[in-house]
């Protein structure tokens, strides 16, 4: 089953406003910016469920091969370093209060 890119959106989304600043389309390489794609691949495979190429042609990568390497090493950070596990939770959290929030407007 395909994941629904409004989910993908709002994840995007909350990330943008967490970290106050867009990176789906900078071309740095800088690991400021590595960082939040890498973060965004491992929410969206892990939490959201989002396919490798689903993740892959949302941040345009050129490859299926970005993801799973984006997905390992957060996978890491998240393990090692309390920064990065407070980081995720924080990001989770909010994407569940907005998408908790989203569906009862959209019932209404």
């Amino acid at each position: 089953m395909l994941l629904d890119m409004k989910e993908l959106d709002l994840l995007y989304d909350v990330m943008v406003q967490y970290y106050r600043m867009t990176f789906r389309y900078a071309d740095s390489q800088c690991r400021d910016v590595t960082d939040k794609k890498e973060m965004f691949a491992y929410i969206a495979r892990l939490q959201l469920g989002a396919s490798l190429s689903e993740i892959t042609r949302y941040m345009r990568w050129k490859s299926h091969a970005s993801a799973i390497h984006a997905i390992s090493n957060i996978g890491g950070y998240i393990e090692y370093y309390s920064g990065f596990k407070r980081q995720f939770n924080d990001i989770i959290d909010e994407y569940e209060f907005r998408n908790a929030v989203g569906l009862l407007f959209d019932l209404q």
